[in-house]
């Protein structure tokens, strides 16, 4: 079930507000249980289980738990001229919240709760501008990005909020030609590295000091979080238009 709000506001002629407020409904929601070992009782009540072998886990999808998503997009534009060049000004700003509203503490654990609430960060927001002049195109963007928690596969550790900067600049010549060199994350900014659970943990996340990492190697988390971990990058692009 969804349901939303628009709103859309033009203080000058060349200004322009867009709010959205919605919320969105799910009911059985599709998702991955949480782990069950296999015993030999369970092996004695379901021979198929052997495949997987005492010791091992068990997952399965089900309709297992109902979500409610709420949220507000804010966004602002403004155009205008500074000495002879076009300007635009984009500020746009996202609240979301997931909540779930039923699950079967059987089927789905705690932890996997705490994560479908927690994984996406409930504050988002980018200011970019534009300006151009003549040939040249050079485009800035600042994003902002809010703190997050993956309790599933780092319990009892929250991810700070980071943010991070793009730029290109872009030169147009021989009328089909634009060659571009830019960078994504400039500042070559990472998310928070994986932290050493505290003494007495119930589930303890292991780095070792001689590494930094956990025994796979992780370093920083495995999802990247919402804007990765191989920081920043710099290209070079020749696009042709014919």
């Amino acid at each position: 079930t969804n349901y939303g709000l628009c709103f859309i506001l033009k203080p000058g002629p060349s200004t322009t507000l867009t709010v959205d407020a919605y919320q969105i409904d799910v009911t059985n929601r599709i998702f991955i249980t949480q782990g069950f070992p296999v015993t030999t009782a369970a092996i004695a009540a379901n021979p198929i289980l052997s495949l997987v072998g005492v010791g091992g886990v068990v997952r399965y999808f089900t309709n297992g738990l109902d979500t409610s998503t709420r949220g507000v997009d804010i966004v602002g534009t403004h155009n205008t001229e500074l000495a002879g060049a076009r300007v635009a000004f984009t500020l746009a700003y996202n609240y979301n919240e997931n909540e779930v509203t039923r699950s079967n503490a059987n089927v789905i654990s705690t932890s996997q709760r705490i994560t479908i609430e927690n994984l996406a960060p409930k504050h988002r927001a980018n200011f970019s501008t534009n300006w151009s002049y003549n040939n040249w195109t050079i485009n800035g963007r600042v994003n902002y990005y809010g703190e997050w928690i993956n309790q599933i596969d780092y319990p009892n550790q929250s991810f700070a909020a980071k943010t991070t900067a793009d730029l290109d600049v872009s030169y147009d010549f021989k009328e089909n030609y634009t060659l571009t060199l830019g960078a994504n994350n400039v500042f070559n900014n990472k998310p928070d590295k994986i932290k050493q659970s505290p003494i007495g943990a119930a589930t303890a996340i292991n780095v070792f000091p001689l590494t930094g990492s956990l025994a796979d190697g992780q370093v920083y988390p495995r999802n990247g979080g919402p804007f990765g971990i191989n920081g920043g990058f710099w290209y070079v692009r020749l696009a042709a238009k014919y």
